[in-house]
């Protein structure tokens, strides 16, 4: 999964947007990101989040302009 947090206002510029850049301090740990994602898609993604067998977060701020978002990918149930 890949969460892309708001860049803040003040990181802004007018000559050169901010490109999207590594998320690497701050409170939103990548445990709680990742965990809040799997109870989310309960019965919407998955049946239970106790059937991910496996998964990484990527943090990012992102780009001037770009809205905060999360991007979920997958495999199916035969690992594929």
């Amino acid at each position: 999964m890949v969460a892309v947090f708001p860049c803040p206002k003040g990181d802004e510029r007018k000559g050169s947007p901010r490109p999207r850049r590594r998320y690497v301090s701050g409170r939103n740990d990548w445990d709680n990101i990742g965990k809040a994602v799997s109870d989310a898609g309960n019965s919407v993604l998955w049946l239970d989040d106790g059937q991910v067998w496996r998964g990484s977060v990527e943090r990012w701020i992102g780009a001037q302009g770009e809205a905060p978002h999360v991007e979920v990918t997958g495999v199916d149930s035969d690992g594929d």
